[in-house]
């Protein structure tokens, strides 16, 4: 059975099962259960109820947080499909739309995201003599960034000069221009790549699982704008990286 055809079946027995849930989720406060248990619940609801055939779903990979929801990726078979839990394990989303609308120069825009949660840009790559330039923009304040700029320390230092790095972790003033326009709230940390990618948060879980699964992404994007330089470094980024 092929995805798409499994995401159409589910999605569809889901519809009714979906407004049952809901009346149980708003006739009282929810209890919030764990990232884990809400998906296995998820899982075993959808074995239970959906595929009562021989075929058997699983949790494919790590359950995440993600928008207020727990992120996880079904796998049925070969093929696997990312789908969302509430909190309280009551409502599952097999699917969602993304509306997220940014403002960019005072334009707003629909954004598409790619791998690692990162948005893509419709601007050109941004260099500096000739290399992509990646701009980071954090503090010492925020936990989030204390996670994340070591990561981007190592990952931007495996690229030596085929790429341009402005570190701004504590460095105020600097490159406000750029800052502003992938962060017009003010938010950090916030991770631009050539300005064709940018990041505001983080979206990997910051565990040390998570830390090899942002290595991966940061690197895969960065690859994309360097025309897969040096060979040595990207040639492992040619791995699957993390949705």
């Amino acid at each position: 059975m092929q995805k798409e055809q499994i995401k159409t079946i589910i999605i569809g027995v889901l519809g009714v099962g979906i407004l049952v849930l809901a009346y149980f989720a708003f006739s009282g406060m929810p209890n919030t259960l764990s990232a884990d248990v809400a998906a296995k619940k998820a899982i075993d609801y959808i074995n239970a109820k959906v595929l009562t055939g021989g075929s058997k779903a699983s949790i494919d990979g790590k359950v995440v947080l993600e928008s207020g929801l727990y992120k996880f990726n079904i796998k049925v078979a070969a093929d696997s499909f990312p789908s969302y839990v509430s909190k309280d394990g009551k409502l599952l989303f097999p699917q969602v739309m993304n509306i997220e609308d940014v403002v960019i120069n005072n334009v707003t825009t629909t954004v598409q995201k790619t791998i690692g949660e990162f948005s893509i840009s419709n601007d050109e790559v941004c260099l500096e003599n000739g290399k992509p330039i990646v701009y980071f923009f954090g503090a010492d304040s925020c936990p989030h960034c204390i996670w994340e700029h070591p990561i981007v320390q190592k990952v931007v230092g495996q690229f030596g000069e085929t790429i341009s790095f402005h570190d701004n972790m504590n460095n105020n003033g600097k490159d406000v221009d750029i800052f502003t326009k992938y962060s017009p709230q003010g938010s950090i940390p916030v991770l631009v790549i050539g300005c064709k990618y940018y990041r505001l948060g983080t979206a990997e879980p910051e565990t040390s699982d998570g830390v090899l699964v942002a290595e991966k992404n940061f690197t895969s994007l960065i690859c994309q704008l360097t025309n897969n330089l040096p060979s040595g470094v990207c040639a492992s980024s040619q791995e699957e990286a993390q949705p």
